[in-house]
């Protein structure tokens, strides 16, 4: 007597692996449309800009403006930044003027003299931070 299989195990076994392998797609397209649609979380930067602002620890912000923020930044738009964008432009020009400065080269430490005092009067209820600044890369005004 012949022994007649049944398709049932094979049916389940068959919707099992659609679904695992469904839910794979699923994550995989995901992640690829957050790849290419990510746009930084300005409500987190701006709580974490605060925090380094209020600790001085003006070497993490600039860093952090660096790497996540200054290029994607729209000022206009976001006028909460630029008062943080300007702290972070003084701490460009401070750094190039004490390096011309102590070289010499006083035309171009001038030129970065003018950047400093511009980003400063950016800087608005953050003027503060220009002195930090100062103290910590050893200028004196």
């Amino acid at each position: 007597m012949a022994r007649v299989r049944s398709n049932r195990g094979k049916k389940t076994l068959a919707v099992i692996l659609g679904l695992i392998w469904g839910i794979i797609v699923a994550v995989i397209v995901a992640d690829l449309y957050m790849m290419f649609n990510y746009k930084p979380n300005y409500y987190s930067s701006a709580v974490r800009m605060a925090d380094k602002v209020s600790s001085k620890t003006y070497g993490q912000l600039y860093g952090m403006m660096q790497n996540d923020l200054v290029d994607n930044l729209d000022t206009d738009k976001q006028t909460e930044y630029a008062e943080v964008l300007a702290i972070h432009d003084y701490m460009e020009a401070a750094a190039q003027y004490r390096m011309y400065s102590e070289n010499g080269i006083s035309d171009m430490a001038a030129r970065y003299k003018e950047r400093m005092d511009e980003a400063e009067s950016r800087m608005g209820g953050l003027a503060f931070a220009a002195d930090d600044i100062d103290k910590i890369i050893g200028e004196k005004r």
